[in-house]
């Protein structure tokens, strides 16, 4: 009864996540009420994303520059931006541990890019500079995908293809 308690404990605290609600990094709470009815897909999400990309961490103090990049190609009416994200790395789940990152994303112009104060990210890397993975690559760093995240990271033994990098 216990464990059944605990785990929709977990699954609310998720729910308050994905629903944009603030949350912190501590366990769930009893007076939790609200289900998403996405949260299984993202779960299922994180790990695919986990094993298929070259880094996932949970990152915070996120700043973001933003510059247009040159027109590759004038005669069409594309014009796209480089956002540069520097962040804080608290932990590491997949890749090389480090305590900081860089990565790039590269939308089109006016894509607004935002995230949370904390995040799970999975990234790909390539020629030693990491960039976004796409779209769903993005996690609420709260308690459930956080304890995911390690329930991943310790049961994995080499089985990363970063398929999602290619």
């Amino acid at each position: 009864m216990k464990i059944n308690a605990l785990i929709c404990i977990g699954l609310l605290l998720m729910a308050k996540s994905c629903l944009g609600i603030k949350t912190d990094t501590k366990p769930p709470s009893a007076n939790d009420t609200e289900i998403a009815p996405q949260l299984p897909a993202q779960i299922e999400g994180l790990e695919t994303y986990m094993l298929s990309t070259h880094f996932t961490g949970h990152i915070s103090n996120i700043n973001i520059n933003t510059q247009k990049l040159p027109d590759a190609a004038p005669n069409d009416s594309l014009i796209e931006e480089i956002h540069i994200v520097n962040a804080d790395v608290l932990e590491t789940f997949i890749g090389t541990p480090i305590d900081k990152i860089e990565f790039k994303i590269i939308t089109e112009e006016n894509e607004i890019i935002q995230f949370e104060n904390e995040a799970i990210i999975s990234l790909c890397k390539s020629n030693g500079e990491f960039f976004w993975a796409g779209s769903g690559s993005v996690f609420p760093a709260n308690y459930l995908f956080i304890q995911k995240a390690t329930q991943i990271k310790n049961s994995q033994t080499a089985n990363i293809v970063p398929s999602f990098c290619e």
